[in-house]
């Protein structure tokens, strides 16, 4: 497990890139595109990521 944090984490492997592939994948196979880009991370290679969801719909619960 540690290994793997530690290559998402490394700027220089492609692991994290990999896994954002994989879950956006997965968002746009079961909701439409126009839908799915709200939820899942974005971001090109190497700047910043970000969900584009607005925050005012999201809420915390801590328990």
């Amino acid at each position: 497990m540690t290994d793997s944090i530690e290559k998402m984490c490394n700027p220089l492997d492609n692991s994290i890139n990999e896994k954002l592939s994989r879950i956006r994948e997965a968002f746009v196979k079961n909701i439409a595109e126009e839908y799915a880009k709200f939820y899942y991370v974005s971001g090109e290679r190497g700047d910043v990521k970000r969900i584009r969801l607005d925050k005012k719909l999201v809420d915390y619960f801590i328990k």
